[in-house]
């Protein structure tokens, strides 16, 4: 306790020592360029414009000479020598001329020029905080040069010298960039342009990257602003409190001032972004500051009702200092609507909006996650088992160096911390000299550093941590959340390993966050990661009804696009009204374009498309379009008997039969269509295009069944035992087979927890229902779905698995049937089994199978045995009618007396009359009703009998869902009852 109560001392004591230092520090920008960028004179121009001190490391060396310093004595023996002066000399001529400074800010032109005189100043005066990289090609600035020395008669400026000059550079200095670049500390400015272009970028790059927040009073802002500070590594500006501290008021007089003011000290703040929280309050103020800064990176626009506001002040208490009275806040409201419309109209226009609604019902760490999502880079995590090393360092290198991905070591950076003797590296070299693990925080805090640092690296690769799922939970917390876990296990691993409940591998498949990949390759991994295009290629011969097909599709969740209708809204766009000239004809490139701009300029990553209407029939047009936009994720071929086609053929020309010359048209097409998909073989043999055929010559209906079965999701329920646990066991099971896996009453708890609409409204509508068999799983039990309201929990499994479904066929659920567990009477009478089952039905999709594991004895027929627990109940009496004028689907009339007078309390109606189900009033056990309504196969066997290799629950379930998916069940409905023995 002693240890922990020091070490947490300790911590405190840093970071009150930090702090103090930010008080202090200075903004040093390092400048470094190859010869001929003109670093020299932008740092001047810099200078003179925005007040930086101006460090040139040869000017520093001249006036130490000049004034005769000891140190310009040692620096003028090297130079008159003819040697490099060394590090140490240079760092401390360096230092020497920083403590002189007594502005805020200043500018070191042509340094580090290595990595070890980088390293060196580190060590002595603490972290770099941004280093401005001047590029452009070595041929430009050759040609540059050579002009310069040609204009100024520089007989010492020959290209075999400034060929040396760039060769110094490329092996001293570049190395220093681009170490410093994997921590986030540089940022490149393009100087192959005019100089006054590179100038603005410069400007750009050396100030920091601002978000700005705007938004009613009391509507989530401020706590939006200071979650995105924390998460992002930013420095929070209230807008309110920063001019109060210059003393002014907020008016639209003062608007200019306060813009003018702000952008001044952003070129004097080190920190390398910002979050100002209520800027702009005025539009001349963000006119000004357009004018004068680069642009914001966003402007987050938090739209919030007045009772929303209400609500939130309401919760502040009366008795804290930001309370408004509901009549002045009210009158706030109306007038930041009023007097942000033109702010509101400019940010749109420029591209810099974004509009976050926290309308009534969210809750502010799910307005937080929405705008966090802007600016959170992808960060995808990779791990490696034994000899899969070589898959998981080919995957690295590859993103690495081919596609703008930054590696993220911990413990690599934990070193160089330590190393560099920055605040961190202090506390990991106590750590490591008292033989103390690093924390996970310190961990944590090092990437989060890294990954929201000045460069802004957008995509992150993980690797060496975090290992534990505590590691995870912190991470995720302090940086936002993993994309995706990528998994390599070794080559010699013919089965996925199995992982523990408590592993990361687990968690994250759980959340469909997982990928198990045995080699690597890039379209594999945009697949995976679900950013990959998704899209169906119809192909057929003529008239086959590809484009019926297409509509059929679209009937199953896809977005169609329509040729024709699209040709003609590009006509009127190249062709307005007021045009002059000759009309634009629209061309296939034309058309080409406008698809590449919507499909890869989707919001929805999961919107998946069909065509009707694109050339199918030219292999030209096919390859563009996979060339512009990728393969398709499902490649669809139609069949159609020739007879059918040449009927078809015959209708179309209105004549009885086909001619001579007609026939040969019709072969000639479909020559064309067999030499198109001769051209398209690749695709039939490619993993990640799912090949399906489409017979089209039988009635619509029969078409339309083909297509519902290749696209519509089959589920699969799970039944079983409270204490046969199977979620760990499915999670491994989904790593292996290619089917998605739920558990009903986690997905129900990480939408309640997660407090979102859904969430809200299931919490709402949560009637704890006594069951026979409760879970010793608190959670399973409290977030049972028989708690809570039907319609809402079917919407909600809708959802995930609209969002977890990656083209899966197969789904299998975990804990949707529950009715059988109901121990009231008066529970009973809600929902009967066989409505649950027709509820999921309507709802999810069609059920192929119901596995029912059990420990109770298996009773009945050899075909058909059930279990003893389930009750079977009587027909209902064949007497029983109905009025005459009632509705088919309304119960009979409740006896008005309700109980007995004799005092026995009776249900109002029996429930075994009780005419609301499609079961036409006969209840069955599930067995029962499943095998008349879907014609199922139905088992019933041990345990042993279904794998005799194990008679575990892993095995057992293996073995079944092999048996659904692509076994001897596989094309037919099935009911399977698994009895396990009484002490398993």
């Amino acid at each position: 306790v002693h240890g922990i109560l020091n070490l947490q001392t300790r911590k405190r004591f840093m970071l009150k020592k930090i702090e103090e230092e930010k008080e202090t520090k200075k903004k040093v920008v390092f400048l470094l360029a190859p010869p001929g960028c003109g670093k020299g004179a932008q740092a001047k121009k810099l200078a003179v414009d925005y007040g930086y001190t101006h460090i040139s490391i040869g000017e520093v060396f001249r006036n130490e000479i000049a004034n005769g310093t000891q140190l310009g004595s040692r620096i003028k023996g090297y130079v008159t020598g003819g040697k490099l002066v060394p590090d140490d000399v240079v760092i401390e001529a360096l230092i020497s001329e920083l403590s002189k400074i007594k502005g805020k800010s200043c500018l070191v032109d042509g340094f580090p020029r290595s990595l070890p005189q980088a390293q060196l100043l580190e060590t002595a005066i603490g972290e770099i905080d941004l280093i401005i990289s001047l590029v452009a090609p070595e041929d430009v600035l050759l040609k540059r040069l050579l002009k310069r020395a040609e204009i100024e008669k520089r007989a010492d400026d020959t290209e075999e010298k400034i060929n040396k000059r760039f060769a110094d550079y490329r092996e001293k200095t570049l190395p220093a960039l681009l170490y410093y670049s994997r921590l986030g500390k540089v940022r490149q400015v393009d100087s192959s342009g005019a100089i006054p272009n590179a100038y603005q970028y410069i400007v750009k790059a050396i100030v920091p990257e601002t978000v700005m927040v705007i938004g009613p009073k009391s509507g989530g802002k401020t706590a939006v602003s200071k979650s995105l500070a924390v998460r992002g590594n930013m420095k929070y500006i209230n807008f309110r409190e920063y001019a109060a501290s210059k003393g002014l008021a907020i008016s639209k007089e003062n608007s200019e001032l306060l813009a003018r003011q702000l952008i001044k000290d952003m070129h004097t703040d080190y920190n390398a972004k910002w979050v100002i929280d209520g800027f702009p309050t005025h539009p001349a103020q963000l006119h000004y500051y357009l004018a004068n800064a680069p642009p914001p990176a966003k402007v987050l626009y938090i739209k919030a009702t007045e009772a929303r506001c209400l609500k939130y002040n309401e919760a502040l208490g009366e008795k804290h200092h930001d309370y408004t009275r509901p009549a002045d806040l009210c009158k706030k409201i109306k007038e930041f609507y009023e007097g942000s419309k033109e702010i509101i109209s400019l940010c749109t226009s420029k591209g810099l909006l974004y509009e976050i609604d926290n309308s009534e019902g969210k809750e502010l760490n799910e307005v937080f996650e929405l705008a966090n999502d802007v600016f959170h880079p992808e960060i995808l995590l990779v791990r490696a088992h034994g000899a899969g090393d070589a898959a998981m360092s080919e995957m690295v290198k590859n993103l690495t160096t081919q596609h703008d991905y930054v590696e993220l070591n911990a413990r690599f950076l934990c070193n160089e911390e330590k190393m560099r003797k920055t605040n961190i590296g202090k506390q990991i070299a106590h750590y490591v000299s008292n033989h103390i693990d690093i924390p996970a925080e310190l961990l944590v805090e090092i990437l989060q550093k890294t990954i929201y640092s000045a460069s802004g690296h957008k995509r992150i690769i993980l690797s060496g941590f975090p290992e534990k799922i505590e590691d995870l939970q912190i991470f995720e917390r302090a940086c936002g959340k993993i994309a995706k876990g990528f998994f390599f296990p070794a080559p010699s691993e013919t089965r996925r390993p199995f992982y523990s409940n408590e592993s990361i591998e687990t968690i994250l498949h759980r959340q469909n966050r997982l990928v198990f990949l045995k080699e690597f390759s890039y379209e594999c991994m945009e697949h995976y990661k679900g950013t990959q295009l998704q899209y169906a290629l119809i192909i057929g011969p003529p008239l086959s009804g590809k484009g019926s097909v297409a509509k059929k599709i679209e009937k199953c969740g896809f977005t169609l696009i329509e040729i024709e209708p699209l040709k003609e809204e590009l006509t009127k766009r190249l062709n307005p009204e007021n045009a002059t000239g000759d009309p634009v004809v629209v061309t296939f490139e034309h058309v080409l374009e406008e698809i590449k701009k919507r499909l890869l300029g989707r919001k929805d990553k999961k919107e998946r498309f069909v065509f009707d209407g694109f050339p199918m029939d030219k292999a030209d047009a096919i390859k563009k379009l996979m060339n512009t936009i990728g393969s398709p994720t499902h490649y669809i071929e139609i069949s159609c008997e020739q007879k059918e086609l040449i009927k078809r053929h015959a209708k179309k020309s209105e004549v009885p039969s086909l001619n001579e010359e007609q026939l040969k048209e019709f072969e000639k097409a479909l020559e064309t269509f067999t030499s198109i998909k001769k051209e398209l073989s690749a695709l039939e043999g490619n993993a990640l295009v799912h090949h399906h055929s489409i017979k089209t010559d039988g009635p619509e209906e029969k078409t339309q069944k083909q297509i519902k079965l290749i696209f519509d999701p089959k589920i699969v329920l799970l039944k079983r035992d409270h204490e046969m646990q199977c979620d760990t066991i499915l999670t491994n099971l989904s790593f292996r087979s290619d089917f998605l896996y739920l558990n009903a009453s986690r997905v129900i708890q990480e939408e309640i927890e997660k407090k979102s609409l859904l969430g809200i409204e299931l919490w709402r509508t949560r009637k704890i229902k006594e069951l026979i068999t409760a879970s010793k799983d608190v959670g399973e039990y409290m977030f049972c779905p028989i708690h809570y309201d039907s319609k809402t929990v079917m919407q909600l499994m809708k959802k995930a698995i609209q969002v977890s479904r990656n083209n899966q066929q197969v789904i299998i659920i975990d804990g949707l049937l529950n009715t059988h567990r109901l121990k009231n009477w008066e529970d009973k009478q809600e929902i009967r089994p066989i409505d649950e089952l027709l509820i999921i039905e309507k709802q999810l999709g069609e059920i192929i199978s119901i596995i029912n594991l059990t420990k109770e004895e298996l009773d009945g027929t050899e075909d058909e045995r059930v279990p003893k627990h389930i009750t079977i109940h009587k027909a209902v009496p064949e007497k029983i009618e109905k009025p005459k004028d009632a509705n088919p689907d309304d119960p009979p009339a409740a006896s008005d007396k309700g109980a007995n007078e004799g005092g026995d309390a009776k249900p109002l109606f029996n429930p075994e009359k009780f005419l609301w189900t499609a079961s036409a009033g006969k209840p069955r056990s599930f067995g029962q009703f499943f095998a008349g309504w879907k014609k199922t196969v139905s088992k019933s066997m041990t345990c042993s009998e279904v794998n005799p290799e194990g008679s575990t629950v892993d095995y057992v379930l293996e073995s079944l869902i092999g048996m659904i998916t692509v076994g001897d069940l596989a094309q037919a409905s099935s009911y399977l009852q698994v009895q396990f023995p009484q002490q398993y």
